[in-house]
């Protein structure tokens, strides 16, 4: 008789918990089905861009990883967790094919990158998606300035001063400059947009090239690129570097990193599409917008 009470508990008790697997499965192919957490990561998003709120942002980065996690439990509840992972599989194939196509078409080890900063304002906003192109440096836009090995050497090893004239020929004129902040505020600044090499006069041109690169880490610990236009090319012998700048910055570059050689450059930017960076920031979980986004400098 005992048992038989056991026996009945235990079966009251599978059924109990078969009845909580068939809701929880009713409950995610109904969330897949009506394309609810779609319309969740479509209106936090909307939401983030109105109110630039790290909450949504947040809201998206968490819709965007749940939907791929409830696209993948679906489709094991309806053909098994082998064709899921095999289905999963192709998708990663296919993925990284057209990333390396992308890369050999391209010539870059990096042919799409996403723009984090707003140091590019107002041509590049936080959030872009950009296409670039492995160039050599005969082929990025910039004016050229022939200049002695020595003046390069030194140029390449060391970081400058934001303003006023170096040891090796290069003066970073600094003058009183507008920035503009989201309430048409106005402020004065100080900033360099106007550098002597070697005597010779370069102005700030905003059609020149804007170039992906990687600081040189014997100058800077900062991690990751820098995405930034092209301002003069220094060429001593075969051998050339860049100076850059972000036009939403006060100062040049090589202030904090120094100059460029060919080898740290990813490439130039062939193509900008608003928007879609934000999915690779949240995923990456930079929600919150750092410094200098709500304030454009003036050209």
């Amino acid at each position: 008789m005992a048992e038989s009470k056991e026996s009945k508990q235990s079966s009251g008790n599978s059924q109990v918990k078969g009845s909580e697997k068939g809701q929880a499965k009713n409950f995610l192919a109904m969330l897949h089905e009506k394309n609810i957490v779609l319309y969740l990561l479509v209106l936090s998003f909307l939401a983030f861009l109105l109110t630039k709120s790290i909450l949504f942002a947040v809201l998206t980065g968490a819709s965007i990883i749940f939907l791929f996690v409830l696209d993948i439990l679906v489709g094991v509840q309806h053909h098994g967790i082998s064709k899921e992972l095999i289905e999963v599989g192709i998708a990663a194939v296919f993925a990284l094919a057209v990333w390396f196509g992308l890369t050999f078409a391209l010539n870059t080890s990096s042919p799409i990158s996403a723009i984090v900063s707003c140091s590019m304002l107002p041509a590049y906003e936080r959030g872009d998606m950009i296409l670039l192109q492995g160039v050599p440096m005969s082929e990025i836009k910039a004016p050229e300035i022939q200049v002695s090995q020595d003046i390069l050497d030194s140029v390449v090893r060391s970081t400058h001063v934001p303003c006023g004239s170096t040891q090796f020929g290069i003066d970073y004129i600094c003058s009183n400059c507008i920035r503009t902040d989201n309430n048409k505020q106005e402020r004065y600044i100080q900033c360099a947009k106007v550098i002597t090499v070697a005597g010779q006069l370069v102005n700030e041109n905003l059609s020149n090239d804007v170039i992906v690169y990687t600081p040189q880490p014997t100058i800077s610990k900062f991690q990751g690129d820098i995405i930034h236009r092209a301002y003069v090319k220094l060429t001593a012998g075969n051998r050339t570097v860049l100076l850059t700048k972000g036009d939403n910055n006060n100062y040049f570059d090589s202030s904090m990193f120094g100059a460029v050689p060919k080898e740290n450059v990813k490439g130039k930017v062939l193509l900008r599409i608003p928007y879609l960076g934000y999915l690779k920031l949240f995923i990456s979980g930079y929600f919150s917008e750092p410094e200098g986004c709500d304030t454009v400098l003036q050209h």
